[in-house]
């Protein structure tokens, strides 16, 4: 193992700890009943390794498709749909993206929003709203979602996801909404084992 191999997995398991902490200061002890309602799961968090990995994919995919030198303080847009305390949005934080989040439990923003010192004006880095609904998803370079809610609700969140979503975007796929597979307008990372898609034609 290189001394590079040693401090990431350092640093996953920091994360990981970290990402368990926030779960219990969401939930306390009742962690089980965090379990959202009838269309939609709670903030779960995810182990961080192969999230890390595929926001290093995707930067370097942003970089290679957009050669155009980008001002230092211009940063390619990331989102976290369906945020939870917005410990992925930490992650992306770190690797330089401007960082958004979607939620839609109250408690849960509020937490998050104290996490990342942010504005609580609406509309600003935690935005309170329905995925479903939501409809600037073509703003954003970079989308992430871990399964957020479940059966058809699910499918017509990504169908809207997919749709609206701009050309050149990449969308960091975990758990649910199988459509992508199939879906001809996005290209799958050559790596097989990582969830990166970009979106190549409308």
């Amino acid at each position: 193992m290189t001394k590079h191999d040693k401090s990431f997995v350092v640093a996953c398991s920091t994360i990981g700890m970290y990402q368990q902490f926030l779960a219990h200061l969401r939930y306390g002890p009742n962690l089980e009943e965090g379990v959202g309602d009838k269309n939609h799961y709670g903030f779960i968090p995810n182990g961080p390794d192969p999230v890390i990995i595929a926001l290093i994919k995707a930067m370097d995919l942003l970089k290679k498709h957009n050669p155009a030198p980008r001002n230092k303080y211009i940063f390619y847009k990331f989102l976290d749909a369906g945020c939870g305390a917005g410990n992925i949005m930490l992650l992306a934080n770190c690797l330089r993206f401007d960082v958004w989040g979607i939620e839609r439990d109250e408690v849960t923003i509020k937490l998050a929003r104290k996490l990342f010192h942010r504005s609580n004006k609406p509309g600003h880095g935690i935005i309170k709203a329905d995925l479903v609904t939501y409809k600037d998803y073509g703003n954003y370079d970079v989308i992430y979602y871990y399964q957020p809610m479940y059966g058809e609700k699910m499918n017509i969140f990504v169908g809207a996801l997919y749709n609206q979503m701009k050309v050149g975007a990449i969308v960091l796929a975990f758990g649910g909404g199988c459509q992508i597979f199939k879906d001809k307008r996005f290209k799958r990372h050559k790596s097989q084992c990582i969830n990166v898609y970009r979106k190549t034609k409308s």
